[in-house]
């Protein structure tokens, strides 16, 4: 299974038109979700990615709703409930790293797009299990900075340094640079980690706050997510 979560204000039939994997679902036999998100007073459709707190202005219980979403699946259908996979783009973004702390146990791998994690996830994060991770954001995003917002967002490196750290990784990372589209992405690859977990850091540069039109080595950013995140189970490398 793999879910697929738009950004604030947007709807998932637009996400869908703008990442859509429905090749990769009928080639690799993949249940592809793309949720709606509730609506926020004065923001539109928005994803709660954190826990209830005095400080967070939602009060919609997205974990439940995707729980929810999977327990609906097993139901109905015959899913491999360890193989349950959480890509999205923005607002989006912020929930895989929410589902990534806070509802691990349910999810075996992450691809967070365009977003950032916040530091009070890192603080509190709660992850069940070794959790391999590939980022992609890019160094010109004004809405999701790479460099993070002091306080409040992570810096992307921090983010992928804390998912390091969590997988128990030791090992320098391999750094390769692709060429696409007039963009230049930078490739941190960590490995080595508990259960066979990597993370995997893109850095477009000059990339904006977008789902990434690039391609490397023939595959395109829907393709990338798919085999980085299938490799995995909830109990790690497959």
């Amino acid at each position: 299974v793999l879910l697929n979560f738009h950004g604030n204000g947007g709807t998932a039939d637009d996400h869908l038109r703008d990442a859509d994997m429905r090749g990769i679902a009928e080639e690799d036999n993949v249940i592809l979700i793309y949720p709606q998100g509730s609506i926020l007073e004065g923001e539109g459709s928005h994803w709660n990615p954190l826990v209830e707190s005095e400080n967070n202005k939602s009060d919609a219980d997205d974990f439940g709703f995707v729980a929810a979403i999977l327990d609906e699946l097993s139901t109905n259908y015959r899913i491999d409930a360890s193989r349950v996979y959480a890509t999205r783009y923005s607002n989006g973004a912020w929930l895989v790293y929410g589902l990534a702390c806070y509802l691990s146990d349910r999810i075996a791998a992450f691809a967070p797009v365009s977003g950032s994690m916040y530091i009070e996830m890192q603080d509190n994060c709660n992850a069940s299990h070794p959790s391999s991770i590939a980022i992609f954001n890019g160094t010109l995003d004004a809405v999701r900075p790479f460099d993070g917002y002091p306080g409040f967002l992570l810096p992307v490196d921090d983010a992928a340094s804390f998912w390091t750290a969590h997988n128990n990784i030791s090992d320098p990372a391999t750094t390769d640079r692709f060429e696409s589209n007039g963009l230049t992405i930078e490739r941190d690859a960590y490995s080595g980690g508990t259960a066979g977990t990597r993370v995997h850091r893109y850095k477009v540069i000059g990339g904006d706050h977008v789902w990434f039109d690039i391609n490397i080595d023939g595959s395109d950013l829907n393709r990338i997510i798919w085999d980085f995140v299938s490799q995995y189970d909830v109990d790690g490398l497959r």
